[in-house]
């Protein structure tokens, strides 16, 4: 833990800022947030260790979704530095999620799945965005919507615990909702695997 712990606070701690900006006008919370996304930009250089793709799975959508929100509600954030925080994205955070982890359990592709689609949205990048549209769809790792849960909607680790199947059901459905926004339909990908995956689970769990 040499920074991570900071990285999902700080994450953490921009995207809520961004929202009590956006549901209060107050300015204090948006300079909070942006001050925090200017610090990572500003420091950050790179990401490493066995879970690095795992940190910037679960930790950058909250970067990206306090970023969107900022840019386009807020004056404060100046252009010079939200192309740096851009920077960090495309030379930090991409590099380490670009090729996903196929040999992983599910929960770390749905991270980077998740994380792709909100880098894409806010670079304004659709070929990113499509990369993890399409791994949601078609991908070769445990993530993909087919692989992650089988016909009846039992998921690849319901053998395992039930807090990381939640975990990567809540990545997907994230990913879902951020993609839905942008006019891409991917609850409905596999005749609605996803939502069989939710009632497996529920079930399962009561």
């Amino acid at each position: 833990d040499i920074g991570s712990s900071e990285m999902s606070r700080d994450a953490a701690a921009a995207y809520v800022h961004a929202l009590q900006w956006s549901l209060t006008q107050k300015e204090a919370h948006a300079a909070k947030a942006i001050e925090i996304l200017n610090a990572w930009a500003a420091t950050l250089q790179s990401v490493s260790g066995h879970d690095a793709r795992l940190l910037v799975g679960m930790d950058g959508v909250a970067f990206c979704n306090a970023a969107e929100l900022l840019r386009h509600t807020s004056t404060l954030w100046p252009g010079a530095d939200q192309r740096r925080f851009e920077r960090m994205l495309r030379e930090v955070f991409y590099p380490v999620i670009e090729d996903f982890y196929p040999t992983a359990n599910g929960n770390w592709d749905a991270s980077m799945i998740q994380t792709m689609i909100a880098m894409g949205i806010f670079l304004d990048d659709r070929g990113m965005f499509d990369r993890a549209v399409d791994y949601y769809r078609r991908g070769e790792g445990n993530g993909a919507i087919e692989n992650y849960f089988n016909e009846i909607g039992q998921c690849q680790e319901s053998g395992r615990d039930q807090a990381h199947v939640q975990m990567g059901m809540g990545f997907l459905s994230c990913a879902c909702e951020m993609a839905w926004k942008q006019g891409v339909d991917l609850d409905g990908a596999a005749n609605n695997r996803l939502a069989r995956g939710f009632e497996y689970t529920a079930k399962y769990n009561l």
